[in-house]
């Protein structure tokens, strides 16, 4: 003889309230997570040739120098000039994880953090011999002349 469990329906109810209630939460908790983000400091300076970048922290570059055609974006990682398509783990304690792209526009520059940023875009302008100080929270209260 088998022995059958009946489940009342009040029960069933209940059960399933308490899985979808489950679900929902995890869910939640898994999208919501706080990113840690690790320190960098960048100096961005217009060269007569393009764009120069100091690496001040958590870059395992110190100068970056490179032409930027208008309006066409080129991703900048812990490692120098990158491909947004590349994905490799930082294994390096004292570096950053970032990406983002930066772009010239006519009249300034837009930066595009896509990873390791708390910022989703900054834009600014540089003047003749300025320069911008950024960071993985944004631009630093500085626009440095020299």
């Amino acid at each position: 003889m088998k022995n059958q469990i009946i489940l009342k329906p009040e029960f069933l109810k209940t059960l399933i309230a308490l899985l979808t209630l489950f679900c929902s939460f995890q869910s939640f908790a898994q999208e919501h997570q706080p990113v840690t983000l690790k320190n960098f400091t960048i100096v961005i300076e217009e060269v007569e040739n393009g764009i120069k970048l100091m690496g001040i922290e958590g870059t395992a570059w110190l100068k970056l120098s490179f032409s930027l055609k208008p309006n066409q974006p080129q991703a900048v990682d812990q490692y120098g000039m990158s491909q947004l398509s590349k994905g490799y783990p930082n294994t390096e304690p004292n570096l950053a994880n970032f990406l983002f792209t930066i772009t010239k526009t006519e009249n300034s520059y837009i930066l595009k953090g896509i990873e390791g940023t708390a910022w989703t875009d900054l834009r600014f302008t540089l003047p003749a011999s300025g320069k911008q100080a950024i960071d993985e929270s944004g631009t630093l209260n500085m626009n440095l002349k020299n």
